[in-house]
């Protein structure tokens, strides 16, 4: 029986590890995207403190 119900949950967490995985890639776009901007920045004003996280 508990096999069943675990069968029938199936759906919502496959929902809720592809928004998890969704997440996550849009976070790593966003990292990449900083990561980009500080060696621009870097570039521009060599004398403003480092940004590096």
């Amino acid at each position: 029986m508990s096999r069943n119900a675990s069968m029938n949950r199936d759906s919502r967490p496959l929902g809720a590890r592809a928004r998890l995985q969704s997440a996550i890639a849009s976070f790593r776009d966003t990292m990449r995207n900083v990561r980009r901007l500080q060696e621009e920045a870097k570039q521009k004003y060599p004398y403003l403190p480092s940004l590096d996280m």
